[in-house]
């Protein structure tokens, strides 16, 4: 049931390129389950315009969790409970504060266990920031190549908490495997930095932007390149899910280059290995849904 629902989420992928393809027709989409009207938030634009200060205490005590090309993680204690504080490096553009209401928009009207909560914009160190749930797990990519019945209880969790961001009418964007925790002892996971999450309609999608490229290169669906004429919808998460899953059974991903512009061009125009090829052990019906996402 998980193989065949899987399957049937990406019904229309977008198809490969190759070099002797004109662009493609937008017409010959099909947009799927989104509507306007889907996008349901019950916050009132005054609480994202709220900022919580946290104490000095907390400050103090905050021990640094991760730190990325955009932004730095803290663990501290908000209200007696461990939190998670996001401040993003660059304070000096209005990008930067876009992107911390964008995550706290985007995700509010999403209930389900398996999307990271934003719980307020705050002031970190004098600087603005975002207060989230915190969620004891490990990373995939930590994680690393996973046995069978593992990853089917895993990867259904990831499946179910995307589709409930589509059906909500938000694209997330940045699927991969940093981006993904997981509590190894209840499979429970949770889909972190959602900064680059965006609402999808019908009379207003978009194409990729080459110049302004958005998501880590390794999982980037062809048209989040900019280079092809398709639009970035909800297959495009699916896409990189598919780079996920790859991952969760091999240990490696399909796509390795040194080169942003190699990267892009493997993904616009080359196939990956048949997942049987790499290991015969692997069922063929999930090898057939992994072809099928990408």
């Amino acid at each position: 049931l998980f193989i065949a629902s899987m399957s049937a989420m990406k019904e229309t992928k977008p198809t490969k390129s190759n070099d002797n393809d004109e662009s493609l027709s937008l017409s010959s989409r099909n947009f799927g389950h989104f509507s306007e009207s889907s996008y349901a938030c019950n916050s009132t634009e005054k609480e994202f315009t709220r900022i919580v200060t946290l104490s000095s205490e907390a400050v103090d005590d905050a021990s640094l969790i991760s730190v990325t090309c955009n932004a730095e993680v803290y663990c501290v204690s908000y209200m007696g409970e461990k939190a998670v504080v996001k401040v993003l490096k660059n304070q000096e553009t209005k990008i930067s504060e876009n992107r911390l209401l964008n995550e706290h928009k985007l995700t509010c009207g999403v209930s389900h266990h398996g999307i990271r909560r934003a719980i307020a914009r705050a002031l970190f160190k004098e600087k603005q920031a975002l207060l989230l749930e915190w969620f004891d797990g490990t990373t995939l990519k930590r994680l690393g190549k996973l046995r069978i019945r593992s990853f089917l209880q895993i990867s259904r969790e990831i499946v179910s908490a995307l589709v409930a961001l589509h059906d909500n009418g938000v694209v997330n964007k940045n699927i991969n495997t940093e981006n993904i925790l997981v509590d190894f002892d209840t499979t429970a996971i949770k889909i972190i930095g959602n900064s680059m999450c965006s609402r999808f309609y019908e009379k207003n999608c978009s194409l990729g932007n080459p110049n302004y490229l958005q998501g880590n290169l390794h999982f980037i669906s062809p048209e989040q390149t900019g280079n092809i004429d398709q639009i970035v919808d909800f297959r495009s998460d699916f896409y990189s899910l598919g780079i996920v899953i790859y991952y969760m059974l091999t240990g490696d991903l399909p796509y390795t280059s040194d080169s942003p512009s190699e990267l892009m061009h493997m993904h616009m125009f080359q196939d990956i290995p048949r997942l049987n090829r790499v290991d015969s052990s692997i069922p063929m019906p999930i090898c057939d849904m992994v072809a099928k996402l990408m």
